[in-house]
């Protein structure tokens, strides 16, 4: 019999707990969980059985079966009744064969022994019929022929050595005998080696063979999917593009900023004279042809083009612009704002068509889809506004980027243009024409939207995009420094020393001005440039620069009161000396607006000198022993500041669970900065159990209390938790449409059946959208730990059910819904 194993999935209940596993027989062991245990089966027995087995819902009846050898005992093997037939019947074959071929089951190391111990009984037995001299014929023939090889083999080491004396004849049998036992051992050792190298050889070949075979099997698969991808996609866009077609075509507006980056998408030729990118000079004369014959007939109105962008506003087809267009034309740089196709004309502003750019991957997206969110984006939502529209386009850009085929870029121009173009003259020309108009966008007061931009390229984390991101921060800087150049150029038309009251009032309005301009964006712009220290440096340096000018010129004309105002605006961002000279002039009351009737306030202007070292050197031991005098009658910095030093172990023991508990005093007290410390350690999970509501929540109340950068840091987290919600809920939920249901004096109920626990949730067509947007939704319904699960439907509207597992997958869960009158 030619030995063979067995394998099934088993179960074992042991410590009050199931445990699943594969059972595998082989014909002296048996393995389970990784466990190896060996066995004689012509010594077992097999027990066998059935047993309850609780599911969620029912209890049911499995076999299983036990092997019991001698006083061993196995664990109970819970199996199918087919996978138990199979087990018994060839338990039943391997006990056979091990009775029957002992010699097999052994193995040739065991038979190489056996041989070994015949020789040498039959050694001992020749002795003895020596001293006895009892000998038979034909043992006293085999005696001589083992003679004739004794005396031949001692020959032929006499042969060999020569010098070595003659041992004595006893001596030179045993040492035959052992020398004969010790190459038969190692010939069978040879054996034996030889025969297992080359089965697991073959082992070897075989897997590697499988493992190319899985290996094809799945880029196959994944080549299928990928197809059946592209043609489902197709479908969906051609689908779209009809709806689009029999739909109203709606006049997009854009305002009056945007005009000059619009200007890079729509004054083209492939908008003038509606011809695709693809066409040539040639097409584009014809064109004009035709359109000269409709001036003579005075019919110009008439002429039309499947490549019209109405969504816009009419193209103009004069005869002058259509000229010039033919010049615009060989400028190759505008073929990255056309269409390839003209039914993307039709549907680019359709945020249907858009969003199919999302979806499966930009893989399986098209250039078409990629500039019809661009054009989108640049037209419609120029303040950065809506981040997923922006991640959209910034993803797929640097996809197109990334392509080192270059064949969405190669799309843009016809087989005779792409000769003589490489991948990268091709990239160079597209990143030129695609960061134009969004630079555009960003020449604005509007610091915020540029700053919202520039968080979309973070958040995409890509080097694709880090020249447009250096160029906005460059342009973020420029805007300051133009700022403070202004300022400076104001203040230098006046003579300082002679200054009437009118004009004195002038230079305080313009520097108020300035301030409420700046300070708008100020801290916002700093938060976000904080890891860039150049930049920060430089943008402090221009506000403090052009605050301390403003307080300067006032107080040479001692115009003290408006000086001390400028003063305290330039102080917090003057080095030490200026400080002390700011103070030394004005006097430490007028430039912090210390309230010194109270005495914690200025115990804590005390901590801060120890923990800056301002006038002092930094005693961070000093600075917590006056915060702390401050914080216990109640003074929300102080209590702040402690919350620092314990984070970061300043003059204490570092604690994340004092530090926690110190900002919420100081939440507790009023502080916006205590209140967004506090939303950061929930964020983080520091000192503090990780809880990203608790964390939106104190960042929100810190922007309520004024924190200069608390509401932009809630805005982006919720939008990521949104985001990660969003794609969560998408691919883990079930849904189950029970269609409009209206009340009418009847209790109407929705009874749910689940496998297992789970969440249900009641929802109209509304909150059903808002779940899979990743919002908060409203609902009925809630945790199901029994089945089934009831819910009372109390108004009339169209209704969903929803099976959610909360952060887990749905993967397993079996629902079904029925909708019950009372």
């Amino acid at each position: 019999m030619e030995s063979r194993n067995y394998s099934a999935e088993a179960m074992v209940f042991e410590n009050g707990k199931y445990t699943k596993g594969t059972l595998t027989l082989f014909i002296d062991e048996y393995v389970f969980a990784g466990v190896r245990t060996n066995i004689n089966w012509g010594a077992t027995t097999c027990e066998q059985g059935t047993v309850k087995v609780r599911s969620f819902l029912f209890s049911s009846e499995k076999p299983y079966i036990r092997f019991k050898e001698q006083e061993k005992s196995s664990s109970a093997f819970i199996v199918s009744e087919d996978a138990l037939h199979d087990i018994v019947k060839l338990i039943s074959e391997y006990a056979a064969y091990v009775g029957n071929a002992p010699e097999e089951k052994f193995g040739l190391a065991q038979r190489a022994e056996q041989e070994r111990q015949q020789k040498k009984e039959g050694k001992g037995q020749k002795e003895e019929s020596e001293q006895s001299g009892g000998q038979s014929t034909e043992t006293q023939t085999e005696a001589r022929e083992e003679e004739t090889e004794e005396t031949a083999s001692e020959e032929a080491l006499q042969e060999e050595k020569p010098e070595q004396k003659e041992e004595p004849e006893e001596k030179s049998d045993e040492r035959r005998l052992e020398e004969e036992e010790r190459r038969q051992q190692e010939e069978n050792e040879q054996r034996i080696r030889e025969e297992a190298r080359r089965k697991a050889e073959e082992e070897f070949r075989r897997q590697k063979e499988e493992e190319s075979r899985q290996k094809e099997e799945a880029l196959r698969k994944e080549k299928e999917l990928s197809d059946q991808k592209r043609a489902e996609k197709k479908e969906r866009i051609e689908k779209e593009v009809e709806h689009c077609k029999n739909e109203p075509r709606e006049t997009v507006t854009y305002d009056v900023s945007v005009k000059k980056a619009a200007s890079c998408i729509l004054e083209n030729p492939y908008r003038i004279l509606g011809i695709s990118c693809n066409a040539s000079i040639e097409d584009a004369n014809r064109a004009l042809d035709k359109l000269k014959k409709l001036a003579r007939l005075k019919a110009l109105s008439s002429y039309q083009s499947p490549f019209d962008i109405a969504a816009v506003e009419s193209p103009v087809r004069d005869l002058s612009v259509a000229q010039n267009a033919l010049a615009l034309l060989k400028d190759e740089s505008h073929k990255w704002f056309w269409f390839s196709e003209a039914d993307a004309c039709y549907a680019w502003y359709s945020g249907k068509y858009r969003m199919e750019l999302s979806r499966d991957g930009q893989e399986y997206g098209t250039y078409d889809l990629f500039l019809a969110n661009y054009m989108y984006a640049i037209l419609c939502d120029y303040k950065f506004e809506t981040a997923q529209t922006w991640k959209h386009v910034l993803e797929f850009y640097c996809f197109i980027c990334e392509d080192a085929s270059g064949q969405l870029l190669g799309s843009r121009f016809s087989e005779k243009e792409a000769e003589g173009k490489t991948p990268g003259a091709m990239l160079c020309e597209f990143k030129k024409a695609i960061f134009k108009p969004m630079l555009q966008l960003c020449e604005t007061d509007d610091l915020l939207a540029v700053l919202r931009l520039h968080k979309y390229i973070k958040a995409c984390d890509n080097k694709q995009l880090n020249d447009l991101g250096s160029t906005l921060l460059e342009k973020v800087v420029y805007w300051f420094k133009s700022k403070e150049n202004d300022a400076m150029a104001y203040l230098r038309e006046f003579d300082e020393t002679n200054l009437s009251e009118e004009q004195r009032k002038q230079i305080r309005e313009r520097g108020e001005t300035y301030c409420q301009t700046v300070e708008k964006v100020l801290e916002p712009v700093l938060t976000e440039l904080r890891a860039d220290v150049v930049r920060y440096e430089m943008i402090k340096e221009s506000y403090k620069t052009a605050t301390y000018q403003f307080m300067f010129v006032l107080h040479k004309c001692a115009n003290k009161s408006d000086a001390i105002y400028f003063a305290n605006k330039t102080y917090t961002y003057c080095k030490e000396d200026d400080r002390q000279r700011i103070k030394n002039t004005f006097g430490e009351a007028n430039i912090k607006f210390i309230d010194w009737n109270v005495p914690h306030t200025a115990w804590d202007i005390k901590g801060d000198n120890y923990f800056y070292g301002s006038g002092c050197e930094v005693d961070y031991t000093q600075a917590v022993y006056w915060y702390h005098k401050a914080a216990d009658e109640g003074n929300m910095c102080s209590q702040n500041s402690l919350g620092i030093c314990y984070r970061d172990g300043l003059g204490v023991l570092q604690s994340n669970e004092q530090a926690v508990a110190w900002f919420e005093k100081a939440c507790e007290s009023g502080s916006p900065d205590g209140a967004y410390n506090l939303a950061e350690c929930y964020y983080a999970g520091s000192g503090v159990e990780k809880n990203i509501g608790k964390a939106l929540e104190f960042w929100e109340k810190a922007a309520k209390l004024g924190h200069p950068s608390a509401a932009e840091k809630r805005s982006a987290v919720y939008e990521e938790v949104q985001t990660k919600r969003k794609k969560h809920r998408a691919q883990n939920h079930i849904c189950h449409d029970i269609g409009f249901q209206m009340p009418m004096g009847n209790k109407i109920t929705a009874e749910v059946t689940l496998n297992r626990s789970a969440f249900v949730y009641l929802v109209n067509q509304q909150s059903y959208q808002n779940y899979l947007a990743g919002k908060e939704f409203s609902h009925s319904g809630g945790y199901a730990s029994t089945s089934p699960y009831t819910i009372d439907i109390k108004s009339a509207n169209h209704w969903y059910i929803i099976i959610d597992n909360g952060n887990e997958s749905i993967e397993g869960i079996v629902s079904e819904v029925k909708v019950k009158t009372n």
